[in-house]
């Protein structure tokens, strides 16, 4: 089940297959291409600073990539809470159509920070 989403209240659009990588890397920029570093830093971070800036959100397509590290969601998505306050969630809309399972996740990485 989709749910619908507000346009107007949507700052930022990324699509993570088409407008980063449809095989998301490592960890760090030095362990692959594609890391959870790159996307957090030249990606999510600036969408999400403006999000707040703007009391808007951005929203994240999941689908179409090949699958999620671990390793890739903790730093993209980790780090999130540690820079922002876990409040940040309310500043994104994740989508997922393909597997559900993967916005679990990303949650519980905001949730944990990057240990």
């Amino acid at each position: 089940m989709s749910q619908k989403i507000e346009e107007d209240n949507i700052i930022k659009k990324i699509v993570i297959a088409t407008d980063f990588t449809d095989t998301p890397g490592a960890r760090e920029r030095k362990d692959s291409k594609f890391s959870g570093q790159e996307f957090f830093e030249d990606y999510l971070k600036p969408a999400l600073e403006e999000a707040t800036k703007k009391d808007k959100k951005v929203f994240i397509d999941l689908d179409g990539a090949c699958g999620y590290p671990s390793s890739f969601i903790s730093s993209a998505f980790g780090k999130l809470s540690d820079a922002f306050g876990k409040n940040i969630i309310d500043f994104l809309e994740l989508k997922s159509e393909e597997n559900g399972r993967v916005i679990r996740r990303i949650k519980e990485a905001i949730e944990e920070g990057n240990s």
